[in-house]
């Protein structure tokens, strides 16, 4: 049998390291700096005044641990050996000598000047001269301040008050008293938010890689990208993220999904959360998924954001190292001696309602009350530390239940249910993890649970007992049974997850030893273990590959996921935590590892803990060994390294470095910013025409001929996109830009527009026109119907001129019935019929039934009527489209081509797809030709093309009758006469493609700018009406 191979933590290192050369290569700027931001520094800073001898006193700072996130700070210290790190963070209330708060108020400046000093250093003297010894990079913190009500509003109001219910679906219950509350904290969430962003601001180097950790800070994201456009930014969010139906809720839910889409990469636990933001976004927003649903376009700044999962383990080898603390042993043979005789049943929650500490209980009741013979020798001892956000009530109710338990089945000589509300120390957690015969870990809902992982580590030398997990805790996708293949609730199947690195071997044996820092299984180094999966597995090579900007699945370490392992089990999880999208409609349905469950379903928990008290030692090895394998390789510090792998694949030379047509290594994976010194350049240039063009006379002006083409888009590209189509009329910055354009007679200019004429008439249609001008030329509905500019001889006006009139429409109420049929079962939906074309809209209706619904139409029309009609199918965004074939923006654009061709200089721009056809029509311009072409030596040096181009469906369709009198596409040889091929002597430098959008967007534009304010810049930094210090500046402008 073919064993595949998984990847170490030196392969993903490795990897990384790869990546990073090949990006170099490429000219992409790499620092080998990681920001990291977290809410609050992994340190407490207290502030002590000394007093000498004398009357003086001295004030010091002093660093201390805080505790708390452990697997985040473990994961993210270990990327020390490859990466330079700065953990940036709130300083968390400062604390004084006497242990009183000070108000930062109460911070002198010389204060904060030394507690940065102290921060770079990383800590105590001790700590950097261990990390320099062991070859680490330096890892140092960086404070941001913020004043009490600012702190407290943003934490203790907006924080822990709105997101943290919202996020595991409580929607303010116990804690909001009335619904406005829930948008109050809000300015201090964004404050406390930019504060963060300008301290960022302050440290940031070009080439940095910053990770923003967590709910806290939503809306850094796109505070970053204002202040650093070209930072690579991921959003790691910790906690669950709840259904659309449930985010809904938020007040302030679009201005918190717009801060996340600031990032170049959100990634999240497991893939139920991912689906769940993707559908947020796309449902009660409206934008757009792109990169195959893997990623979302915000159509306000057309950024795309890469959207991937990446469960947290924990730091397995430290939690080996402590669990053989010498304090452990003897509070673990007290525990064993004061319990004798009884099974024992452990729990350790935070005193929240979404921990399901009442649920757990109740469970624990119903275990007593279904299986009597456990009266007497089982007992439960539930831990519940205290959190930020204590309730009384629910301390209470927990206090009220323990004490209905120990009355009903409890006796003088015996109390079957032990409830400590308090902080364990290390070793007295440790050892109830080590004594217990069940762990019971079910909470309601629970992002990455960490404490089921530490328990396996914990029974590793001793009972390897089983635990009860809930099925909706993130720690499901790491310690579940699911694995390629399988499917999740839609009946779709599960793509494989970008972070997933749950191996599962062989049974081994448990012994384990502590030697040289290195945790190691039978002599073997647990960090380089290669483990196996099933004979179903793909193989999988840990060698990095390119991928197209903001994939996140397609990458080495993207197929590192369980597979289907039987025979294996462990702890029992619930299933609502995020490390399993599983639905189990038993108590550990499946043999491998923890036995899931519905924390709500009373009745299947008890079953579940009455299982595992009495399952067979075999099954208990087996399951352990199963999970065993699981967190001492999916551990923190794998998960930090694939993250960096992750956002570093985000980088692309176009965008973050030189793009250099001889870089190797790599394929481009954005289109560059548009070069205005360069577009300007190359628009000087066309001021004569080329002597050898070849122009027949018939197609010639009698004066000034226009060397220089301007082809633009309206919608989006010249005006933003609004709801209301009426409102989107040019800006006066526009106008007065084509105004300055039309000037110049070697300029023709059209706008190429799907907008009826009688909106660009009424907008547009006097612009260029004064003092004589022969003003704008324009193209309405897609390419049905052109008007000329006015005739540079006597200034008539052109009339509109209809290309759809000699051909064949009959198709339309064929497709308008399929139209008609397709809005009857899709509520929201409406036709839009045209002159030359049809459109079947469906941005009112469900996204997704609605995209269903489009796939459906498409379709049926492409295999029954489009294949023996002269048109086409478009699928445009929320709207399918039907057109003749010869009428479209490409067409129009080859047509102007033609019947121009002295031109030297293009100039092209749009949005969308439709303006993607004029794109296609122009790249035959934009690429040398691979033979050897016949070069003409340019007055400015520049080499041209010569390029020889038939004459376009346009031209022959609507301008070329035959003897009928009917068009004929195919009777070309009639045609040659009238309209011979045309030689056109063009520069591919010149030409310039432009498509509105981010840097990541698929077109077949040569160039990008990300807005349509971006455009109207290009055009007067072309004319010269912007300085050039402003032309550069907007050159380097990246979204």
């Amino acid at each position: 049998m073919q064993i595949p191979i998984l990847p170490t933590l030196d392969d993903i290192r490795a990897s990384i390291v790869q990546l990073e050369d090949r990006h170099r290569r490429n000219g992409v700027v790499l620092s080998g700096r990681i920001l990291h931001v977290c809410h609050s520094l992994p340190v407490t800073c207290t502030l002590h005044i000394d007093k000498d001898e004398g009357s003086s006193s001295v004030r010091k700072w002093k660093l201390g641990p805080r505790y708390g996130h452990a697997a985040m700070i473990s994961g993210i210290r270990s990327l020390s050996a490859t990466h330079e790190q700065i953990i940036v963070g709130w300083t968390g209330d400062i604390e004084g000598s006497e242990d009183e708060k000070k108000e930062v108020g109460q911070v002198t400046e010389e204060d904060r000047a030394q507690l940065n000093e102290l921060l770079s250093k990383g800590g105590e003297e001790d700590d950097v001269h261990e990390a320099h010894d062991k070859g680490h990079h330096h890892t140092s913190y960086a404070a941001v301040w913020m004043s009490s009500p600012v702190a407290h509003g943003y934490y203790d109001g907006y924080c822990k008050q709105i997101l943290w219910p919202l996020f595991h679906y409580l929607l303010w219950q116990d804690v909001a008293t009335e619904y406005a509350s829930a948008d109050s904290h809000y300015p201090h969430y964004e404050a406390a938010n930019a504060a963060f962003a300008r301290r960022i601001a302050e440290l940031y180097r070009p080439g940095d890689l910053i990770w923003v950790h967590d709910y806290h800070l939503l809306l850094l994201p796109s505070l970053l990208r204002e202040l650093l456009p070209d930072a690579v930014v991921g959003l790691f969010v910790h906690t669950p993220f709840p259904s659309s139906e449930v985010f809904r809720c938020l007040p302030r839910r679009k201005e918190i999904l717009d801060g996340m889409l600031g990032a170049n990469l959100v990634c999240f636990q497991n893939y139920s959360y991912t689906r769940h933001f993707v559908s947020t976004c796309i449902r009660v927003c409206g934008y757009e998924s792109q990169l195959g649903g893997r990623g979302i376009e915000n159509p306000s700044s057309s950024h795309v954001t890469a959207v991937s999962y990446c469960p947290v383990g924990i730091d397995a080898e430290r939690v080996a190292r402590d669990v053989l603390r010498p304090g452990i042993k003897p509070k673990f043979d007290a525990l064993k001696t004061l319990y004798q005789g009884k099974k024992i049943i452990v729990g350790r929650d935070k005193l929240d309602v979404v921990k399901g500490v009442l649920q757990k209980l109740r469970a624990f009741e119903k275990m007593l009350q279904m299986y009597p013979e456990w009266v007497g020798r089982v007992v439960m001892i539930q831990v519940t530390s205290p959190s930020l956000a204590d309730s009384p009530k629910l301390e209470r109710q927990v206090s009220e239940l323990v004490a209905h338990i120990n009355g009903t089945y409890g006796s003088l000589d015996f109390i079957p249910c032990h409830h400590y509300h308090q902080t364990l120390k290390k070793d007295e957690f440790y050892a109830l993890l080590s004594v217990a015969d069940l762990a019971v870990i079910t909470p309601l809902r629970d992002g990455m649970n960490t404490t089921s992982m530490e328990f396996v580590i914990a029974q590793e030398r001793t009972k390897r007992s089983p635990s009860v997990l809930s099925e909706l805790m993130g720690v499901m996708g790491i310690l579940g049974p699911k694995g390629p293949g399988d499917t999740n609730e839609s009946g779709e199947e599960e793509p494989i997850s970008p972070g997933g690195l749950n191996g599962h071997g062989s049974p081994a044996s448990p012994n384990m030893n502590i030697a040289n820092n290195k945790m190691r299984l039978n002599g073997i180094d647990i960090s380089k273990r290669k483990s196996a999966w099933n004979s179903n597995s793909p193989s999988v090579i840990p060698t990095p590959t390119p991928v197209v900007r903001g994939d996140p699945i397609a990458y080495a370490a993207s197929a590192y996921t369980a597979n289907d392992l039987n025979g294996k089990s462990g702890p029992a999880l619930n299933g609502f935590s995020s490390e399993s999208d599983n639905d189990s409609s038993s108590p550990g349905c499946s043999t491998q590892g923890a036995l899931w469950v519905n924390p709500w379903d009373l009745h299947t928990v008890a079953s579940a803990m009455h299982r595992a008290l009495l399952m067979p030692e075999a099954e208990k090895a087996t399951r352990h060994k199963y999970l065993y394998d699981v967190v001492t390789t999916r551990t923190s510090h794998m998960w930090a390294n694939v993250l960096t792998e992750m956002l570093l694949q985000q980088m692309t030379p176009s965008v973050h470095g030189k793009s250099d047509a001889n870089a190797t290594g790599g394929s481009k994976r954005g289109i560059p910013y548009l070069d205005i010194a360069r577009l300007r350049k190359w628009y000087d240039a066309a001021s004569t025409i080329s002597s050898s063009a070849s122009i027949p006379r018939q197609l010639t002006h009698p004066r000034v001929k226009p060397t220089r083409l301007f082809f633009f888009d309206y919608d989006g590209t010249l005006a933003p996109i609004v709801k209301v189509p009426s409102a989107a009329v040019p800006s006066e910055q526009a106008l007065n830009a084509l105004n300055n354009l039309c000037k110049d007679e070697r300029n023709l200019v059209y706008i190429i527009s799907g907008r009826d004429a009688d909106f660009l008439d009424e907008h547009l249609g006097s612009v260029g026109t004064a003092d004589g001008g022969r003003g704008l030329g324009f193209s309405a509905e897609h390419g049905g119907f052109v008007k000329e500019p006015k005739s540079s001889t006597d200034g008539s006006a052109s009339p509109w001129r209809n290309f759809t009139s000699k051909l064949d429409m009959s198709w339309m109420s064929e497709v308008y019935e399929v139209f008609r049929y397709y809005t009857e079962r899709t509520t929201g939906s409406h036709i839009e019929v045209k002159k030359s074309s049809i459109t079947w809209h469906y941005r009112g209706a469900d996204p997704e039934w609605g995209q269903f619904q489009c796939r459906q139409c498409q379709d049926l029309l492409e295999n029954n009527v489009a294949h023996k009609r002269p048109i086409e199918v478009l699928v445009g965004k929320k709207n399918l489209e039907v057109r003749p074939i010869a009428v479209n923006k490409g067409e129009i654009v080859k047509r102007l081509v033609y019947k121009h061709p002295e031109v030297e200089f293009i100039f092209c721009a749009g949005d969308d797809k439709t303006d993607e056809d004029m794109f296609r029509a122009l790249r035959q311009f934009t690429d040398r030709p691979s033979s050897s072409p016949k070069l003409e030596s340019s007055s400015n040096g520049s080499g041209k093309v010569e390029f020889v181009m038939e004459a376009p469906l346009s031209v022959t369709l609507v301008d070329g009758d035959d003897e009928e009198g009917q068009a004929s596409p195919t009777n070309n040889t009639s045609l040659n006469g009238k309209y011979p091929p045309m030689k056109i002597h063009l520069a591919p430098e010149a030409v310039f493609t432009v498509a509105v959008g981010h840097s990541s967007k698929r077109t077949l534009a040569s160039w990008h700018v990300p807005s349509p304010a971006e455009v109207v810049g290009a055009v007067e930094g072309l004319l010269g009406l912007i300085t050039p210090e402003e032309s550069s500046d907007q050159s380097q402008r990246e979204d």
